[in-house]
């Protein structure tokens, strides 16, 4: 249904994604009985997950999308002037970036959420205390350095991390390739979490490591241009996570009474 120039069809589906994100924003802030922050952030995230499943596994199944993706592609490369030479790895860029999708939405929709939540509420800290020693104290609950994954989550997150090395190993593809990916890393985006919050800690307490803080955004280039380092700090932060489990970092005089 069109009215002129306005497409109603293509406004109506374009305005479902923001109002879900909204919804499930709402639902996130919601006192649900004895749920700490965290997991209601994972419950709305594997509801939204759910959701949206269906959606995006129809549409990057859809050969005549997949078609269409092709030809914009290339039509906007040479609109532009890049030769048609350069156009040979259009069909394996679009490949791989359909696989990406189908693979790690639940883990970008958790990490939406989990970040819009953290800005959100060190916006709402900052604004609506009444008091500086008030707004203070809800900002420190808030820091990365005070985040930590129950231990209840550690044989979860194994079970999926060998669910996903099963399925690699014996080469499945389809729905059990995308269901262990997506689990695989959506538990790993947990303990990358916990990384990042042992180096918060570690870089208020030790000046080297405030100096490392520092460099942070030059990494976070540097992840994002280089595709070694990103699978690099992937791998790295999980792992500094799930080992605090045997290691406390941030505790190692009370580990050693």
């Amino acid at each position: 249904m069109s009215i002129g120039a306005f497409d109603l069809g293509l406004c109506l589906a374009s305005s479902v994604p923001p109002l879900l994100l909204l919804g499930a924003m709402g639902l996130i802030n919601q006192r649900l009985g004895r749920l700490g922050a965290g997991t209601r952030i994972l419950l709305v995230s594997a509801i939204l997950s759910l959701a949206a499943a269906p959606f995006i596994l129809s549409t990057t199944a859809d050969k005549v999308f997949v078609e269409s993706m092709k030809a914009y592609v290339t039509s906007a490369a040479e609109s532009s002037g890049i030769d048609s030479g350069s156009l040979n790895g259009v069909d394996e860029a679009i490949g791989s970036s359909i696989r990406t999708v189908s693979s790690a939405f639940v883990p970008l929709i958790f990490w939406m959420l989990g970040f819009s939540w953290l800005y959100g509420s060190r916006m709402a800290a900052r604004s609506l205390t009444k008091t500086p020693e008030e707004r203070n104290a809800r900002i420190a609950k808030l820091k990365l350095g005070k985040y930590k994954v129950p231990q209840v989550a550690l044989w979860p997150t194994l079970a999926t991390w060998i669910f996903l090395f099963v399925v690699l190993a014996a080469k499945l593809g389809g729905l059990a390739s995308i269901l262990a990916w997506n689990l695989a890393l959506c538990s790993a985006l947990l303990y990358a979490v916990q990384g990042l919050g042992i180096m918060g800690f570690l870089s208020e307490r030790y000046p080297l490591a405030r100096f490392l803080r520092l460099l942070a955004p030059l990494v976070v280039i540097l992840i994002i241009l280089n595709s070694t380092i990103g699978a690099i700090t992937l791998i790295v932060l999980p792992m500094l996570g799930i080992t605090e489990v045997w290691f406390p970092y941030r505790n190692f005089k009370g580990a050693l009474k």
